[in-house]
């Protein structure tokens, strides 16, 4: 099962190693595989990284759009999010109907969104608790 605490050490881990703090990620690109329990764990375990700055940051979920490519997701999603980057536009979360009460962010919920996000957090969670988190930082010409 999907885990807050595993989870949060993976992302304090990847910004620290970029040597940032959470207040310098603008954009969390989301393991996100749309399952009530893993969606809310996830998010719980931002929270506890970012606690007020996650409502001034962008989140999205590629996998509303893509399903999952298993094995392939952190590369797919990875490149995904950095073209976003490089475009200064986010892609929707599309199919969000009516989101948990748990989620009050901005998860791009059914519209793309401009941004000017210099770093993105990248989360893959896996099966059998293998978590990994990547900190990506655009660079504009």
């Amino acid at each position: 099962m999907p885990g807050a605490a595993h989870q949060a050490k993976a992302m304090r881990g990847a910004i620290e190693q970029a040597g940032r703090t959470p207040t310098d990620i603008q954009y969390a690109n989301c393991h996100a595989t749309g399952t009530p329990h893993g969606d809310i764990e996830e998010l719980s375990a931002m929270r506890e990284v970012f606690g007020k700055h996650i409502y001034d940051m962008k989140l999205n979920a590629p996998k509303s759009m893509l399903g999952h490519t298993c094995w392939a997701s952190p590369l797919v999603e990875t490149i995904g999010g950095i073209m976003q980057l490089r475009h200064g536009r986010l892609h929707p979360t599309i199919n969000i109907s009516q989101p948990a009460p748990e989620v009050d962010v901005d998860i791009c919920a059914n519209r793309a969104a401009d941004t000017k996000a210099e770093y993105m957090l990248k989360n893959s969670f896996g099966f059998g608790g293998l978590n990994c988190c990547s900190v990506l930082r655009v660079h504009r010409a």
